[in-house]
């Protein structure tokens, strides 16, 4: 098992997500009880470094072949969520003041969204 220093050192050694959305224990032949204590004790190590909340967890019978070792009975697997950065695009216009108060006048009448751009919107104003 490794320790929980050397775990948030490795952790910390490459870009991560912000976010685990699977923990899955595999491996564990004592049962769902001890592959439960083993995905709480990876969280509350990863405790400030990652979040874990909303992630999935999940209980694999058996080490994939492809993680088997020698001595390793268990391993914890993760799969990270990575957000898609969040744009915000805003167009500004420039009116004059007697402009911005038939605008204003014209959005206040409607009943409900033109459902059009903006700019159509302004050039179908009288």
């Amino acid at each position: 098992m490794s320790s929980v220093a050397a775990l948030r050192l490795a952790w910390q050694s490459a870009p991560r997500p912000g976010e685990l959305g699977l923990i899955a224990s595999a491996g564990d032949r004592e049962g769902q009880l001890v592959a439960a204590s083993r995905v709480e004790a990876l969280r509350s190590a990863l405790e400030g470094l990652v979040g874990t909340d909303n992630a999935q967890i999940a209980f694999v019978p058996s080490v994939p072949p492809e993680f088997a070792a020698i001595g390793v009975d268990a391993v914890l697997l993760t799969a990270g969520v990575r957000a898609e950065p969040v744009t915000t695009c805003a167009r500004l216009l420039r009116v004059s003041r007697v402009e911005a108060a038939q605008l204003d006048q014209a959005l206040r009448s409607l009943a409900s969204d033109p459902g059009v751009q903006l700019e159509e919107f302004i050039i179908r104003q009288p």
